[in-house]
């Protein structure tokens, strides 16, 4: 099997071939170089934008010192992004969380022969209920609402404590977090116990989606030892006082 960095060129060149393919709506299962397994997009769909940006793209490129063993993928769509981290990362164990039905049945096929635990739900600052928007975006871009009362289309809210309970991590070494503004609620209370344990995270901000989103990151991330650097529409903040152990 072809090294996984080695591969990055000609992955890309590939992934530009498929992506056109995919505009055409020609195929849905897809092999890359570097990539142990074959995967599938839905054509027709916002797939397709999720695969430029992840392969074509290659957004989740960035350069990550020490070992990585766990890895929260929160918003996890159809695998993509968890695809990327299981190769680059073979030793590491991958909880990725995906709230949608039809996003969330892709994920557990495209993932079924990595290391992966696949949680329905949304990621939130407390457990709770929630509701699933659908703004016309596109399978890419559900945003999520808090209910009293769970009822028939309400689904499990987890914070970032009890995804790592039920990973079984003590410490985060990456934390991938594209959640449609829902990183308003998340970083605005309840950070304190798993924030300052986060080696990396990598987020995607959503201000257009919920006004204060950013606000909301940058005044927790503001409280502690953390670095800065983009890449596209993800910002990577390294928490300096883990990577120096």
């Amino acid at each position: 099997m072809m090294d996984f960095q080695r591969s990055t060129y000609l992955r890309i060149a590939v992934s530009t071939i498929y992506y056109l393919l995919l505009k055409l709506k020609i195929i849905r299962k897809i092999s890359l170089p570097g990539i142990r397994h074959s995967f599938q997009v839905r054509k027709g769909t916002s797939d397709t934008g999720t695969f430029r940006q992840v392969f074509k793209e290659d957004q989740y490129k960035f350069q990550l010192d020490g070992t990585i063993e766990s890895i929260i993928d929160a918003g996890a769509n159809i695998g993509l992004a968890a695809i990327v981290f299981s190769n680059k990362f073979p030793n590491a164990r991958i909880a990725a969380i995906e709230p949608d039905q039809g996003n969330f049945e892709l994920l557990e096929k495209n993932t079924s022969l990595y290391n992966v635990l696949n949680i329905r739900g949304g990621v939130w600052n407390k457990n709770t209920y929630l509701e699933i928007e659908d703004r016309g975006w596109g399978e890419w871009a559900y945003t999520v609402h808090e209910v009293d009362q769970p009822g028939e289309q309400s689904i499990s809210a987890l914070s970032v404590d009890e995804i790592m309970k039920r990973a079984g991590f003590e410490q985060i070494d990456i934390l991938k977090m594209d959640i449609e503004g829902s990183e308003k609620e998340v970083f605005e209370e309840g950070y304190e116990s798993w924030l300052p344990k986060t080696k990396y995270l990598i987020i995607e901000m959503h201000d257009t989606m919920k006004k204060g989103a950013s606000r909301a990151v940058f005044k927790a991330i503001s409280k502690y030892n953390f670095s800065f650097q983009s890449r596209r529409e993800n910002l990577l903040f390294t928490n300096e006082d883990l990577v120096k152990k």
